[in-house]
């Protein structure tokens, strides 16, 4: 399960021998420390849970938990939504890199879309066709693909 919060983006799976625990991974350790930042403020502790690094690893930053703790971790994420538009205010919470990460994600699950194929030259990986300034000039109506000059 991908989770991505206004402080980061994890990873969560099964843990291989122990199916009441689950290995949660993210790409920064700041994903990992704001992700146990939630759990602790919700009143439930985190003593003895530990961010360890595997150098090599698809994903960097690590630690395991029990599952009842990661959905805690969920619950507070969802319960404290206080913004309009996610992509906006993680730019404020964690850069216009995250942003830009995040709108490549958005870009690429328009292939996925129910009413509108999505035409492939708009997506770049290099992003040389988006560069967000600012102003809404190429986006996605509810059906529609557009680009306004």
């Amino acid at each position: 399960m991908w989770v991505m919060f206004e402080r980061g983006f994890v990873s969560a799976v099964q843990d291989r021998d122990d199916h009441n625990i689950l290995r949660v991974r993210a790409r920064d350790k700041m994903s990992l420390t704001n992700a146990l930042k939630v759990i602790e403020k919700s009143g439930h502790g985190v003593e003895g849970l530990e961010i360890v690094e595997g150098i090599g690893t698809d994903y960097r930053w690590r630690v395991s938990m029990p599952k009842e703790l990661f959905a805690v971790f969920v619950a507070e994420v969802a319960t404290n939504i206080n913004y309009g538009n996610f992509k906006d205010h993680v730019t404020k919470t964690r850069g216009q890199k995250w942003h830009d990460a995040l709108m490549d994600v958005w870009v690429a699950m328009l292939a996925v879309n129910d009413k509108v194929p999505v035409r492939k030259p708009w997506v770049t990986p290099n992003r040389a066709k988006f560069r967000p300034t600012g102003r809404v000039t190429e986006g996605y109506d509810g059906n529609n693909m557009y680009s306004r000059a």
